[in-house]
């Protein structure tokens, strides 16, 4: 918080490898008492649409470590997202993206056997919204364990290298839930509320309290090979919305 908001150039990179104090805390940073999910919204005049992007922040990505062994690949810092878009005129909802790690990956859906039965392109994905999976009239995606990265359905997915799978993870299908305060028709003993904020990206200045991080400009984690993640502000993909919410993204399932 005393670093960051003023430390960052873009050729700056924020090292994962903490010193263990640090980085003890940023792990611990999980439970019932950190709950967050953080909402953005924007208008696409041109298309008509308004897009409400529902932001979810982790301070530490174990990838497939544990909490006594660390996975080569894991680090700290995250954010993946979901997108709803809205007929601006109507406010009727039209399709649900959902994202997934970095912009120039594979990604695939795997059976129980491991083996691929559908990939696409780009990291994010995207569903109509008669087809989304929902709770009244709210979309329930499914998050993956560790790596946090947002798919339409429960089910294992990977992150491809080439022909291989890089990074196997499980999302969904477990028995634990978030669920908004608001939302007080969704029963199971398993479910968590969480508080839902804007993310107030119009205020975020070096000065600004609590969201100052979002100031930093660099890149946020060395992850492996040769290209960093560059988060900043943590929201960029969504910020460039004509081209993140692009109806040519690719359909989930090849659905239309």
């Amino acid at each position: 918080m005393k670093v960051l908001p003023y430390s960052g150039h873009f050729e700056s990179v924020l090292k994962s490898g903490l010193e263990s104090s640090a980085l003890t805390r940023l792990r611990q940073r999980y439970g019932n008492n950190h709950v967050t999910v953080y909402y953005s919204i924007f208008e696409n005049i041109k298309w008509k649409e308004i897009l409400i992007n529902y932001h979810f922040f982790y301070s530490y990505d174990p990838k497939n470590g544990t909490a006594t062994k660390d996975a080569l690949p894991s680090h700290i810092f995250d954010r993946e997202s979901m997108t709803v878009v809205l007929r601006s005129t109507s406010r009727k909802p039209l399709d649900v993206y959902y994202g997934a790690h970095l912009s120039n990956q594979t990604m695939a859906q795997l059976d129980s056997n491991g083996e691929e039965t559908y990939s696409w392109p780009g990291g994010r994905t995207r569903v109509q919204w008669h087809l989304a999976k929902l709770f009244e009239t709210h979309p329930i995606p499914s998050i993956a364990l560790g790596s946090h990265g947002v798919y339409p359905e429960p089910g294992r997915y990977a992150v491809k290298f080439g022909q291989f799978n890089a990074l196997v993870e499980s999302a969904g299908g477990g028995d634990r839930f978030i669920h908004p305060m608001s939302l007080t028709s969704f029963k199971d003993p398993n479910s968590i509320p969480y508080v839902l904020k804007d993310l107030e990206l119009d205020q975020v200045t070096s000065g600004c309290a609590a969201k100052n991080l979002l100031a930093y400009s660099g890149a946020t984690v060395d992850v492996l090979g040769p290209t960093n993640a560059t988060f900043p502000p943590f929201t960029d993909r969504e910020e460039n919305f004509m081209s993140y919410a692009d109806p040519n993204v690719s359909p989930f399932k090849n659905q239309k």
